[in-house]
């Protein structure tokens, strides 16, 4: 007789066996794995996404989590699905997606999906049997039971969901929720649905959940929810239950180093629209001077393409506008009687919004908004992009060979806010020299691909670019060993190489002095594709610096810069590999910072920098300057003797090292340095020698290390005292009374310790301690009560 498990394991089987679809799971947690791709890219015209699809974080499970972005989407556009507003993550948008009644401690009279089937929590490999399997589970409620979520009886660990069962999880909670309506949901695999068939339904206004491989090990992991496309870049737009960023990935099959690839893909139709919905389908800006550049002065001409999907809108006012105060804009809003629905288009080709290119300095993103405004302000909506403003300086070219490095490049430059186009050498040919004139700097990659590299008529326009005073980061493995044999002369007399040979190591250090390099340490992040026999050392020739050297035993230099009549920085690997995550490791951020500044990719390299020492700011990703270890402190040296990462000018420790800074007590001293971590005192007064300040310890004249109070009475065990017991006798008589006058009149030694003689508890002992013992000793006076 089989288990129900067994049994279900089979069923599962059987369906893999017999059906397009094998059973498939994901298998993450509540935060993204190290080292995952975040898939970060600027706003574009390019990029469409479905407007208002509720950003909801992980919730016991990815699988419902992305359902439940669905569902709160329906419930915004259409019939009452979840109580209350479901565009945020209220407690009823959570009751949806996995009812929790917040009792953390497991076997209790409670029974929730949390309770039932996720507590204790078990993650892999551990599969602890649960309520699914024993009995005694309450009636599915929500999302993730209908999806059986977590159950041990599905082979589901906590958060674990099978793709096959995302139908039955929309199905069951929409039933629940909203009888009358029939919806309908579809799964398909990554052969039966297209990019085109994807794009469609993002068209139609229909988020989708994906299941997809993170990580690129060739087994699903996670469930998303699918929002947007890039038609030029090919990529779909996600919420990936992880934060509430929109995050984009390569349209591909999932499959062995293939990250973020594609299994599957669920579809939800069948719910109709009660309200207005109109979105912008597609912006064009036009360029006064004509060209692709938005250069100083330009007027930009506006032309909205709307779509209302819902109900007719009536009386609809569209603003343009933006996050930099310094745009004027000429036209900023027009206005709408009526923008009929149903799937109707309006634009406004009669009358364009208008502003003007204002002088940054830098080119720059900048935020341009779309607001529409309908029905008396019942429906407004507002929809971002990322313009940019000024001529961008940067030209990148993509010479991957069609993979999707571009997407590094391209986000990394955006978080240093330096606007780049991208030219794709595989669609367009080699960049020709007057485009690449029209840049101050040229990024020029070639990926991981074994084939051959460069070709003749690459090599020749960048050498005509750099006669005519460029500045070029060429960045690839195998290029040293390529350019030595098929052009030398580009390689000795423009880059100012030398080809030392074959060497591979995934460490490489920076070279002091250098640009570039010095001081940093870079690594490889796991999985790259970095080939052995096309890792390669070099040798820098008239005048070039090297940057970076392989770690390994006579490793040899893996980078260098060159300055003279143009710029050249070389590297013979990937910068795309170098790892942007991994602890004790120089990140991306810094590399690129100083190879776009050694390039003179800023007009005006930025740098917010609060205390004008030279350092920027934590928590701007755009500056060129370096980051400031004391950000409010002035401090150019930088020191940091106790090497934790912050400066000795505001280290609240500055001789150990503690990084997190705690303060407990808010004084001047860190927890690990102050003397009473939990009761200020700035002056560390420490009168007996112990590690414990006056103000905490419990014995102030006596060293007492132990701190040791068998009563608890706040007085250490061996200062422990009798009020009145001067000459420390352990009873209170007529000697205290002579040994506190010989103290005072008489030279002779003070009580101890010194508080046990202060018998009326003024503070001090003088001849009323005297007279105060004596009226207790024999005319029925107070007790002694030492302070």
């Amino acid at each position: 007789m089989f288990s129900p498990r067994i049994l279900t394991i089979l069923l599962l089987l059987f369906i893999a066996i017999n059906s397009n679809l094998s059973a498939q799971q994901s298998t993450t947690g509540p935060v993204p794995p190290p080292g995952t791709d975040r898939g970060l890219m600027p706003t574009t015209r390019s990029q469409f996404v479905i407007p208002d699809v509720p950003a909801y974080i992980w919730k016991h499970g990815c699988g419902p989590t992305a359902v439940g972005m669905v569902i709160g989407f329906w419930d915004m556009v259409g019939p009452d699905l979840v109580p209350g507003d479901a565009s945020t993550q209220t407690p009823a948008v959570n009751a949806m997606i996995a009812y929790d009644s917040n009792h953390p401690i497991c076997g209790q009279p409670y029974s929730d999906h949390y309770q039932d089937y996720a507590c204790p929590i078990d993650y892999s490999p551990a599969l602890y049997t649960d309520r699914s399997e024993t009995g005694g589970a309450h009636a599915d409620n929500c999302v993730a039971d209908y999806m059986k979520t977590s159950q041990s009886l599905y082979s589901n660990r906590y958060g674990w969901s099978w793709f096959s069962d995302i139908p039955a999880g929309f199905l069951g909670y929409v039933n629940q929720a909203a009888p009358g309506i029939t919806p309908v949901v579809n799964n398909y695999d990554y052969w039966g649905f297209s990019f085109e068939n994807y794009k469609n339904q993002i068209d139609q206004m229909r988020p989708v959940v994906l299941l997809v491989d993170t990580d690129g090990d060739g087994s699903t992991d996670h469930f998303v929810a699918g929002i947007g496309y890039d038609d030029v870049a090919m990529t779909y737009g996600i919420r990936d239950t992880w934060d509430q960023g929109i995050h984009w990935y390569a349209w591909r099959e999932i499959g062995a180093g293939v990250t973020w690839g594609i299994y599957g893909v669920t579809t939800f139709g069948g719910i109709d629209w009660t309200k207005p919905y109109v979105v912008l389908d597609s912006a064009q800006f036009l360029n006064s001077s004509g060209d692709a550049f938005n250069d100083i002065g330009d007027t930009i001409q506006v032309y909205l393409y709307l779509k209302n999907y819902g109900q007719d809108a009536n009386n609809t006012l569209i603003t343009l506008s933006s996050n930099d105060p310094a745009i004027i804009f000429h036209t900023q809003s027009i206005y709408f009687e009526v923008i009929p629905g149903s799937g109707a288009q309006t634009n406004n080709l009669g009358i364009p919004l208008e502003y003007i290119i204002p002088d940054l300095g830098n080119p720059s993103y900048d935020s341009i908004y779309v607001t529409i405004n309908s029905d008396d302000s019942a429906y407004i909506k507002t929809f971002g992009f990322e313009e940019i403003v000024g001529r961008a300086r940067v030209l990148i070219v993509d010479d991957d060979r069609g993979f999707y490095y571009e997407n590094i490049y391209w986000g990394d430059l955006y978080q240093k806010d330096v606007p780049a186009h991208v030219h794709e050498k595989l669609i367009e040919g080699s960049p020709s020299l007057s485009l690449m004139s029209q840049y101050n700097t040229v990024i020029w990659y070639t990926g991981d691909s074994t084939l051959d590299f460069l070709q003749p008529e690459d090599i020749s326009v960048m050498k005509d670019y750099l006669d005519g005073g460029g500045n070029l980061f060429l960045t690839g493995q195998g290029l040293a060993g390529e350019l030595n044999t098929e052009d030398p002369d580009f390689l000795a007399n423009y880059i100012h190489a030398g080809y030392g040979g074959v060497n591979f190591w995934y460490i490489h250090n920076g070279v002091a002095g250098s640009p570039i390099g010095d001081g940093l340490h870079i690594r490889y992040y796991s999985g790259s594709n970095q080939a052995f026999n096309l890792s390669q050392k070099i040798n820098a020739l008239e005048g070039a610096v090297p940057a970076f050297q392989f770690a390994n035993t006579g490793g040899g230099y893996s980078a260098l810069s060159y300055a003279g009549d143009y710029k050249v920085v070389f590297f013979t690997f990937g910068y795309e590999a170098i790892a942007n995550d991994l602890p004790n490791y120089d990140y991306r951020d810094v590399v690129i910072s100083r190879v776009l500044s050694f390039l003179d990719a800023w007009a005006v390299p930025p740098c917010h920098d609060s205390d004008n020492d030279g350092f920027g700011d934590p928590g701007h990703p755009e500056n060129a300057c370096e980051t400031d270890n004391c950000p409010y402190a002035y401090n150019p040296d930088q020191a940091d003797g106790d090497g934790d990462g912050v400066g000795d000018a505001c280290d609240n420790c500055p001789s150990i090292n503690n990084t997190s800074q705690t303060n407990s007590d808010g004084d001047i001293f860190g927890d690990v340095c102050d003397n009473c971590p939990f009761a200020i005192n700035n002056d560390q007064v420490n009168s007996d020698g112990d590690s414990h300040g006056d103000s905490c310890d419990n014995c102030i004249h006596v060293n007492n290390e132990d701190q040791a109070d068998a009563n608890s009475n706040g007085i250490g065990d061996v200062c422990e005292y009798i009020c009145g017991d001067a000459n420390g006798s352990a009873t209170i008589n007529i000697l205290d009374v002579t040994f506190l006058i010989n103290y005072l009149y008489k030279a002779g030694p003070p009580p101890d310790p010194q508080e046990s003689g202060d018998a009326n508890g003024n503070g001090s002992i003088n001849l009323l301690d005297v007279t105060y013992l004596i009226g207790y000793l024999y005319k029925g006076g107070p007790a002694p009560m030492c302070p």
